[in-house]
């Protein structure tokens, strides 16, 4: 209705002569679906990034790192700041490695902490000093669903 002299024929807009209206009108169409692809795109992102977490009585929100390799005994470790938690009973320590720098961590065993609704037992906890996140998750928690 737009432009009189074009069609769509499957699916592809075919449009007879070129005139400035036509490639005016042609070019808002291609950068409202940009726009709007990429706005897409990036809320979902920042959404399936971030998950509820809940322990001791606390609420935060979780950081799914995908760079989050540090195991312990065979099992994934998060990691909690170390300000949520006030007293804390150590069993061992590790040297991690992270994007900025080598540190030493504090492992701590939580009897329960619940990720997204879903309640997870005697996990291991490295607590870490960064204010940047309140949690940081391995992605291999839940079996990898997260």
């Amino acid at each position: 209705m737009i432009l009189p002299s074009s069609t769509i024929f499957q699916g592809v807009l075919l449009v007879e002569g070129f005139d400035f209206v036509s490639l005016l009108i042609l070019t808002f169409i291609v950068l409202g679906i940009f726009y709007f692809y990429i706005a897409f795109c990036q809320h979902k992102l920042q959404k399936d990034e971030m998950v509820s977490v809940s322990f001791l009585g606390k609420e935060c929100l979780g950081f799914i790192d995908n760079g989050n390799k540090v195991f312990y005994k065979g099992y994934p470790v998060i990691f909690i700041r170390h300000s949520l938690l006030e007293t804390y009973e150590k069993i061992d320590s590790i040297v991690i490695e992270t994007a900025n720098q080598v540190e030493t961590v504090d492992i701590i065993v939580m009897k329960e902490i619940e990720i997204n609704h879903q309640v997870l037992h005697h996990v291991y906890v490295g607590v870490m000093s960064s204010n940047e996140y309140d949690c940081i998750l391995n992605s291999q928690l839940l079996g990898g669903l997260l």
